[in-house]
């Protein structure tokens, strides 16, 4: 499988240290840590908190980030350009269990294990395990490669 195309999208929770009490909540259907890299250019203060990985089947990415929003729309911090931001004041790790909460009751699952991420499945990975998928060390990806016989 290529990991640069699975068939799905990722909600993520960024944090910026500059204030721990707010925290962005978005989506790609990309590699979460690109998207991740392009954010902290304006913000070096930025850590990726998590990202959830949701297979297509169970439905557009862009439902659950609104979902999400919606669901935390008292947190939202609006400003005068943006009545639509992704920034939110609550902690991260609290906004966290709740996400997992939701996509686990919204997708009727459970989350994969990240070392078993498959097309199907609803999958929670932290920054070291998205590294691990997407940009494997020259050893792993050797092994990577000699398991599903890629030339």
């Amino acid at each position: 499988m290529n990991m640069r195309n699975l068939p799905g999208g990722w909600i993520y929770i960024l944090l910026s240290s500059a204030d721990y009490s707010r925290c962005k909540i978005g989506k790609t259907i990309n590699n979460p840590l690109v998207r991740y890299r392009q954010l902290r250019t304006g913000d070096p203060c930025l850590a990726l908190v998590v990202a959830y990985y949701i297979p297509e089947h169970l439905g557009k990415i862009e439902k659950f980030e609104s979902g999400i929003h919606y669901e935390f729309q008292d947190y939202r911090i609006n400003n005068h350009e943006d009545s639509k931001s992704e920034w939110f004041r609550i902690d991260a790790e609290i906004a966290e269990q709740y996400i997992d909460g939701m996509l686990e009751e919204w997708c009727k699952q459970k989350f994969a294990s990240p070392s078993r991420i498959n097309l199907g499945v609803l999958t929670k990975m932290y920054e070291s395990d998205i590294q691990a998928l997407f940009e494997p060390v020259p050893h792993d990806l050797e092994f990577a490669r000699f398991l599903s016989d890629e030339p």
